[in-house]
């Protein structure tokens, strides 16, 4: 085989797996992207935000995805912050943090999340020191796992 050949060869062959490469980096995105579309018309705004990064992270670093990714975050932070306002500030930790969903690990450190995780937190401190007096050993237990 030729030199010239073996270099024609060699550059068809890495043409060929660039362009493979790019491809399927191309597909993730799309799929990405579909995926977040999908799922933020279906009302599932916290995977619409994971799918928009992912869409983010697969594309270029001028894609809109990541426009999109940061948009969904501030549309699922505001709808999660309205729909946890009222059990977290009564101190219904239980129903805070179910309504509170995956925001505290898909919006890790969001002053907004944090603080209705704070107030849920207070609330809770003051029903707990509200109850009866810890008078005997199973009315401390009761406030202990209050």
């Amino acid at each position: 085989m030729s030199m010239r050949r073996f270099d024609s060869a060699l550059f068809t062959v890495s043409v060929l797996l660039t362009f493979a490469a790019g491809s399927g980096c191309n597909r993730a995105y799309k799929r990405s992207l579909n995926s977040a579309r999908v799922a933020e018309s279906e009302g599932d705004f916290a995977a619409a935000v994971l799918f928009y990064r992912e869409a983010c992270s697969a594309g270029k670093a001028d894609n809109p995805a990541c426009a999109d990714a940061q948009a969904a975050a501030r549309r699922y932070q505001e709808k999660t912050m309205f729909a946890a306002h009222e059990p977290c500030t009564s101190g219904d930790v239980d129903r805070c943090l179910a309504a509170l969903g995956r925001a505290p690990e898909i919006l890790p450190g969001d002053p907004g999340i944090l603080s209705m995780l704070d107030q849920a937190g207070a609330a809770h401190i003051r029903m707990c020191k509200a109850r009866e007096p810890r008078q005997s050993p199973p009315s401390a237990i009761r406030y202990v796992a209050c």
